[in-house]
């Protein structure tokens, strides 16, 4: 984990027999994670080298609600047919 890229703080840990690890608690307290927050993890090199991140949720509302003010059409329909005259009632 990193305070800044000029003095980085190194963690270790054991994978164990199912390649679970137990995260460091500088890492935790760093990322801010708890029990059932998933993280990614981002191979940065050919090297062995990866950068580990949170994933922060987003409300299944909050993708509704946004995709619903891309897609509302600028045009109002204002009852004409596309011909010049009014849609019959």
């Amino acid at each position: 984990m990193t305070g800044n890229n000029e003095n980085p703080t190194t963690e270790i840990a054991r994978i164990q027999d199912r390649y679970q690890i137990t995260i460091p608690r500088n890492a935790r307290e760093h990322l801010n994670i708890v029990p059932g927050d998933l993280i990614q993890f981002e191979i940065i090199s050919d090297n062995g080298g990866i950068n580990v991140h949170k994933i922060i949720p987003v409300k299944v509302t909050e993708i509704e609600n946004a995709n619903k003010k891309q897609h509302t059409p600028d045009i109002q329909d204002d009852g004409r047919d596309g011909r010049g005259g009014t849609q019959p009632n």
